[in-house]
């Protein structure tokens, strides 16, 4: 004989809220779950349980809603995502969301310097150098940032950056 399945129980009316709120979540409407989570926990401090794991996934939409802001976010808030995202090991996201930043703001050489740097530590050489050169043009200081940036290791010996590298002696004048 087969089973049959029973069906779970109806929650008591208290938790609405809350169940509101996973429903949001599941369906990534994050603001909607942030707000019904805040709603339960602040009505129903008799429930401690269900209010610290409304906690739990209040946190969890907060962090979210505000990752995806940050990455639909302007230029400048889109780069320093990219780097936070860099330094936890994504690069093919931080490389992503610094290719928008460039595109929005072409003339900024901070992200193309972020981004020659990113690329250079995950191996991308001509990635690398194509923005190091815009970066360096757009402000000569980054040549200088570049020699010593440690992210630059993985392509210091190829002939491209060595040659980006090198001060440019026929600009500086006579040497005394």
């Amino acid at each position: 004989m087969a089973k049959q399945k029973t069906a779970a129980p109806a929650a008591p009316p208290e938790f609405k809220e809350f169940e509101k709120g996973l429903q949001a979540l599941f369906k990534k409407d994050l603001k909607s779950a942030s707000d019904s989570f805040e709603k339960f926990i602040s009505a129903h401090p008799e429930h401690p349980t269900a209010v610290e794991r409304a906690r739990v996934y209040r946190s969890i939409a907060k962090r979210r809603l505000e990752s995806s802001s940050l990455s639909a976010g302007n230029p400048q808030e889109q780069r320093l995502h990219a780097v936070l995202l860099a330094n936890r090991g994504d690069t093919k996201a931080a490389v992503s969301l610094l290719q928008k930043a460039i595109k929005a703001e072409p003339q900024t050489d901070l992200g193309h310097f972020l981004l020659a740097s990113v690329a250079a530590e995950d191996g991308d050489t001509s990635i690398a150098i194509e923005h190091l050169r815009s970066a360096i043009q757009l402000n000569p200081l980054n040549r200088v940032f570049a020699h010593n940036l440690e992210e630059f290791e993985t392509i210091r010996d190829q002939a491209a950056f060595q040659e980006l590298l090198a001060e440019d002696d026929s600009k500086r004048g006579p040497k005394k």
